[in-house]
């Protein structure tokens, strides 16, 4: 359906915003990683250049955004494989 993509591009590039805001707010130049469910469960219907674009759409700052990475965790349940790996 195309309202259904064209409603998945405009939620990840605000979520793309969301998260480079918080990049900005936290000073967290190293990386951010995104988790949880909702995340997860997106799967392919998570527009990455979409999410990249409202991620960097900061006047100032887009060249700084542009060299951070950005992970997703799809793990179930990745803090017990972390505990299973730090308990091993």
């Amino acid at each position: 359906d195309p309202r259904s993509a064209k409603a998945m591009r405009q939620y990840s590039r605000w979520l793309g915003r969301v998260c480079g805001n918080l990049v900005l707010g936290f000073g967290a130049w190293g990386g951010l990683y995104l988790a949880g469910g909702v995340s997860r469960r997106l799967g392919p219907l998570l527009d990455s250049a979409c999410f990249r674009e409202g991620f960097e759409d900061k006047p100032h700052f887009g060249p700084e955004l542009a060299v951070v990475p950005v992970w997703r965790i799809r793990a179930e349940e990745p803090a017990l494989l972390g505990l299973a790996r730090l308990a091993a």
